[in-house]
């Protein structure tokens, strides 16, 4: 698991973050990830939790999604994740966060696909139908209760056959609400990993 130090988070502010910037690790996560968009020919695509918008512009770049949506709303909520990241996120100021978002506003400015929804996870789901997602990935907040209410609001708006995914599955909130999640949708998903990286396949055609 990876240790996170005081000068490491500090520099998830200062530094402009570029997925090759992040390590190898993250590097083959994300090649694994769009591999399998492109594979499975995903058109239309949300990222929940944008942060510097780092992923956006690799998959972006590499690939030609229809529809790719973005949702944060670059501000922190109370959570139970690990107290390190906790304790850094809580002394982010509001001028912080809007430079974050400013980071990936010009990452994001550069694709015609891209759309971004300025809200809190569960209230952008109620702006899509059901079934409207080919795939939906999930980086927000990382503690057991956010995870379980992003996947409750999301899955629905997933098209069968489609999938929900997420990292840090090293985390121990996120590893305990994907067991929780994936054992009261175990009929309608099928479960897989690939390193930090979760997958739910939504059953049906």
């Amino acid at each position: 698991m990876k240790k996170w130090t005081n000068i490491h988070i500090q520099n998830k502010i200062d530094i402009p973050e570029t997925i090759e910037t992040l390590g190898s690790y993250r590097i083959k996560e994300m090649s694994f990830l769009r591999d399998i968009i492109k594979k499975r020919n995903i058109n239309i695509f949300v990222e929940i939790g944008l942060w510097q918008g780092s992923i956006i512009e690799y998959m972006n770049k590499a690939l030609s999604i229809k529809e790719y949506w973005g949702v944060d709303s670059w501000k922190f909520f109370p959570s139970n994740d690990n107290k390190t990241l906790v304790t850094f996120y809580n002394t982010i100021t509001k001028k912080q966060w809007e430079e974050l978002s400013f980071i990936a506003y010009q990452k994001m400015i550069k694709f015609a696909a891209v759309k971004i929804i300025r809200l809190e996870s569960v209230m952008a789901a109620k702006l899509f139908p059901d079934n409207y997602f080919d795939m939906v990935f999930i980086d927000a907040n990382h503690d057991y209760e956010h995870v379980c209410n992003d996947i409750t609001v999301w899955f629905p708006k997933i098209k069968k056959g489609g999938l929900i995914s997420g990292d840090d599955l090293d985390r121990s909130q996120v590893k305990k609400a994907i067991r929780t999640k994936t054992k009261e949708i175990s009929n309608l998903c099928n479960f897989r990993s690939y390193q930090r990286i979760w997958i739910m396949d939504k059953k049906g055609k």
